[in-house]
């Protein structure tokens, strides 16, 4: 066989083996790939878990637990440790993006939980709140990730999902907006208007 044959092969093994040691590893790599590859703070899980696939719900409910799911996404390479989290590599990210899944719909499923976790996490006042650009500043990138595969999501996402993307949209346009960016804020905010269901704001 031909050498991306035998990485591929190699690959699936170390997938199958990390799910046998730890199946919330997956779940967590899983919704990484959709982010940026910039580092994501830990928080953004362990703060949100009822919004977490199981297992890895209960893995970020615990401190220890996470901390041990982490670990081994380190131990295998896939991800490495930063200040405030972790970080993926960009071709580790679109290795588990491409990977074959059951269903089309399992495969947006990560995605649909990175946009939920992000819209339970960002703030949502920007105008006149300082003290809340600094997390906002960490996580646009990952922001703009994640939509932007929305964007390009072959099936329409889920509704919540569609509804998350555009809310995020809009408010990652205001950031911008408020930052003096200009021309980006008004293509995120284009952006936005697509995904409005039956007319609605994303604001609700």
């Amino acid at each position: 066989g031909s050498r991306p044959d035998t990485i591929a092969t190699l690959w699936d093994l170390t997938l199958e083996r990390i799910t046998r040691q730890d199946p919330a590893v997956i779940e967590l790599l899983d919704i990484c790939a959709c982010l940026a590859p910039r580092p994501i703070p830990l928080d953004l899980f362990t703060g949100h878990p009822g919004r977490l696939p199981e297992p890895l719900s209960a893995a970020a409910a615990d401190q220890l637990a996470i901390a041990d799911t982490v670990a081994v996404m380190v131990d295998y390479s896939l991800a490495k440790r930063t200040a405030s989290g972790l970080q993926l590599h960009r071709l580790v990210q679109a290795a588990i993006r491409a990977r074959p899944r059951d269903s089309q719909s399992a495969a947006s499923e990560p995605l649909t939980a990175a946009l939920g976790l992000m819209r339970a996490d960002v703030p949502r006042t920007i105008m006149g709140t300082p003290q809340d650009w600094p997390r906002w500043a960490v996580l646009l990138p990952h922001v703009l990730s994640a939509t932007s595969l929305a964007d390009q999501a072959p099936d329409p996402a889920r509704p919540d999902a569609a509804a998350d993307t555009a809310w995020l949209l809009d408010r990652a346009g205001t950031y911008l907006q408020v930052h003096a960016r200009l021309a980006d804020a008004r293509r995120l905010l284009e952006r936005a208007q697509p995904h409005l269901v039956d007319g609605q704001g994303p604001l609700q």
